[in-house]
């Protein structure tokens, strides 16, 4: 605490607050004016002022996004302090399952057993799965980060943050947009949107959207290239003004992808699993020593890795390579339908209703050693998931305005069948099995002013979460001589599995308003992530191999804690120079405890509960219309992460970074904004830098599991006609094409490496045209 109390005498002192956003761009509008626009937000469940909330929150609008040439969230990191957003998980066989982490609080495992820890919202449905979760950036009006846990009008899984965004409604006039992207790799993009009133009181709007790009990782097997990308999204609204106070919206969305392999390679050999004494051999060991003479590989006990130069050895020579006998692909569908009702009761009462079912549909397949040999030739996920929400919000002001307030009530249920056929060196098996989870909550948050500068926010939310896991898990092929392998054998009981999971979340703020453009604010919040079941299971833990009690297969059936944070955070919030200047800052001190983390048991990958961490940090963001032209933003994150105590039981040491969680992460941007002559629109050339720090992706920080820090630069020139009509982006990502994993994944009982990387650079010419 003395550390971040030194942080916040610190930032008093520079007058330096949090959360910078921009606002809705307008056609034509310059800079400038969209800087001196009011930043609105509904972090808090309402519309608000975003300088005028205490808490730490990006918002960037959907056109601001474009502009910088994102096409999806996961982008977001780039821009944003202390996030960490990835379109794929190191655990999953397919693509697009997101790996976030804010604050270093986050999850890299898309199992159903499991929870993310930071939520994504659209329109305020919550999205129950990480899978088909990295949106395409398709009729988005803003998106808001909120960092830090948000129990309170969240709920639980936002221990990290939130992701909240709102998508664009149907206008009252007639509105046609089309837009074409062609780029690197054959990439093209093609969305169009139409939006307009069908009746006096009825209005509609409908985009689709197709992303197709070739990829970028030669297979050497199938002579494909891995990593492509074939996309179609759609979202369609509908907004029915029933009365001068009610209004009715229904919104649905489909996305299909497919992608022919992800965009992963071999990242290295190993013969050894050094985390055992004596070292123990790894599958490859065995496929080059003791199978050696059927493989026709040379290896030796002296010598496991054999000859460098003979394909049928499993060493280093694979290294960089895809060249795996397995197959390797992705198909994902995603849908939903969302009704919300707005019911201004009165002037000072307020009902909404957020009603939605969603559903996620997976079937995916990676070679997982990318060698022509069997060492772990196949993971195969297939997840179908249906997922149903409602949320029910009664808002009111009362005392002459001075007390707002917000109750509510929360219901979420999702169901479905996660299947996991494995295909590895001395035994292929089924895992997996089908799921059942319902959580319910109540909840109530209300803000008083005391005075007309000081401000005090109160909150609570009351949840019960229950669920349920039925294995469906057994042996399908056996290559060994055990007999405790055969074909059939179940690797965990057929029974039905329970757990159920309460708790309270509170938060309270006191919040201070300086002077007219200077506020500063003082909160604490804590936040939960659910516990779950192990779903994956190797060697068979069964009560007729001395697993567990007979007795109580049930108990066979592990299970891990829900991890809880407390966070403390000081900010302060400065708008000034006439709004031209906005200066945000947080400083936050973050009790960790029971975290999950990802290990090896024997060869499955397992959540566990660790112990506790403590993580303190900063963000501070700023925007700057230097001129009427020229519009500079900048953002800093600071991570300090550290485990206070390990469990043994993990073999951790308390020694370890925390992973996802690097120490800096920076941003900046210049864009300045050229009037041509002869009425002929502006020109702004645009350049954004950002920088991540040295990032570990192994909890055991094992060998070179991280990314070392690197920087990037994309820079794009927009041109624009005068009336906003019509306009042209011509940009590169990556201009340097700096080479950079997304992830490592260690697997050292298997003997190798994955490494997923990103594309480098891309160049893309973008030409809009609106009506």
């Amino acid at each position: 605490m003395k550390q971040l109390n030194s942080v916040a005498v610190f930032l008093i002192c520079v007058g330096i607050g949090p959360g910078i956003a921009q606002a809705q761009e307008q056609p034509g509008a310059r800079s400038s004016e969209v800087l001196l626009d009011e930043i609105i937000v509904t972090a808090r469940k309402r519309e608000e002022r975003l300088q005028d909330i205490p808490m730490s929150v990006s918002a960037f609008t959907g056109a601001a996004l474009e502009r910088r040439g994102f096409n999806s969230i996961d982008k977001l990191q780039n821009v944003t302090p202390n996030l960490t957003f990835y379109d794929s998980s190191p655990l999953i066989a397919g693509g697009n399952a997101a790996t976030m982490f804010i604050r270093g609080i986050g999850q890299i495992d898309y199992m159903p057993t499991s929870e993310p820890g930071v939520g994504t919202y659209v329109d305020g449905v919550y999205l129950g799965r990480t899978v088909g979760s990295v949106l395409k950036i398709v009729d988005f009006e803003r998106v808001e980060v909120l960092r830090g846990p948000q129990g309170t009008l969240f709920g639980r899984n936002t221990i990290g943050g939130a992701i909240s965004i709102t998508t664009e409604r149907p206008s009252d006039e007639l509105i046609m947009k089309a837009e074409l992207t062609a780029g690197q790799d054959n990439r093209i993009d093609v969305k169009g949107t139409v939006s307009g009133p069908l009746t006096n009181n009825l209005s509609g709007r409908l985009t689709v959207a197709k992303y197709k790009q070739d990829g970028f990782l030669f297979h050497e097997t199938t002579g494909q290239d891995f990593g492509d990308k074939d996309e179609i999204a759609t979202r369609t609204a509908l907004q029915w003004s029933a009365s001068d106070d009610v209004e009715v919206t229904i919104t649905a969305d489909y996305s299909t992808s497919s992608i022919n392999g992800n965009p992963i390679t071999n990242g290295g050999t190993i013969l050894l699993d050094p985390s055992q004494f004596p070292p123990t051999g790894s599958f490859t060991y065995t496929h080059n020593v003791i199978l050696g003479m059927l493989t026709a590989c040379d290896g030796t006990p002296a010598d496991p890795a054999g000859s460098l130069s003979n394909p049928n050895c499993v060493n280093d020579q694979w290294r960089g390579r895809v060249a795996g006998e397995g197959r390797d692909f992705a198909d994902i569908d995603t849908s939903g339908i969302s009704l919300t009702i707005d019911w201004n009761i009165s002037d000072q009462l307020a009902l909404k209703s957020i009603t939605a079912q969603r559903r996620v549909d997976v079937h995916a397949i990676n070679d997982q050693d990318k060698t022509p040999h069997l060492i772990f030739s196949e993971l195969e996920d297939i997840l179908d998931q249906t997922q149903f929400s409602t949320e029910l919000q009664l808002l009111g002001d009362s005392f002459d305005g001075r007390f707002n307030w917000i109750v509510g009530l929360f219901y979420f249920q999702e169901d479905g069948v996660s299947d996991n056929p494995v295909r590895f060196l001395p035994v292929s098996l089924q895992s997996g099995g089908s799921f059942d989870h319902d959580s319910t909550a109540v909840f109530a948050q209300g803000t008083y002013d005391i005075s007309n500068q000081l401000h005090l926010t109160a909150g609570i939310r009351y949840t019960r979460d229950n669920k349920s896991f039925l294995p469906m898990q057994f042996i399908t092929e056996n290559r060994t001589p055990n007999p405790g392998f055969a074909p059939g054998t179940p690797t965990l009981p057929e029974v039905n599995s329970p757990l159920e999971v309460n708790d309270s979340s509170p938060h309270l703020s006191l919040s201070y308003d300086l002077s007219e453009g200077l506020m500063t604010y003082v909160s604490y919040s804590e936040g939960f992530k659910g516990g779950g079941h192990q779903q994956r299971v190797f060697p068979p833990v069964i009560p007729s191999q001395g697993g567990c009690d007979p007795a109580t297969p049930v108990d066979c059936i592990s299970t891990f804690r829900p991890e809880f944070v407390a966070s403390y955070e000081l900010g302060l919030k400065y708008v000034g120079l006439d709004g031209r200047l906005r200066l945000n800052t947080a400083a936050f001190y973050s009790d960790y405890t029971d975290l999950q983390i990802t290990v090896l048991d024997t060869i499955a990958p397992t959540l566990k509960n660790a112990g506790s961490a403590t993580i303190q940090g900063l963000e501070i963001e700023g925007t700057w219309a230097a001129t009427d032209s020229l519009f500079i933003e900048w953002a800093i994150g600071r991570l300090d992460a550290s485990y206070d105590n390990v469990d043994p039981a993990t073999g951790l040491t308390g020694n370890e970074s925390l992973t996802w969680a690097p120490e800096w992460t920076l941003s900046a941007s210049v864009a300045n904004e050229f009037n041509l002559s002869g009425e002929r629109g502006t020109l702004t050339p645009r350049v954004d830098w950002s920088y991540r720090d040295k990032t570990w992706f192994d909890a055991f920080n094992a060998l070179d599991a991280f990314q070392e820090g690197y920087g990037i630069i994309n820079a794009n020139v927009a041109w624009e006609n005068t009336n906003g009509r019509f306009g042209a982006v011509l940009g590169v990502n990556n201009v340097a094409d700096k080479d950079f994993l997304h992830m490592r994944l260690l697997l050292p009982e298997f003997g190798f490496i994955q490494d997923a990387h990103d594309r480098g650079r891309e160049w893309y010419l973008t030409l809009r045209v609106q009506y």
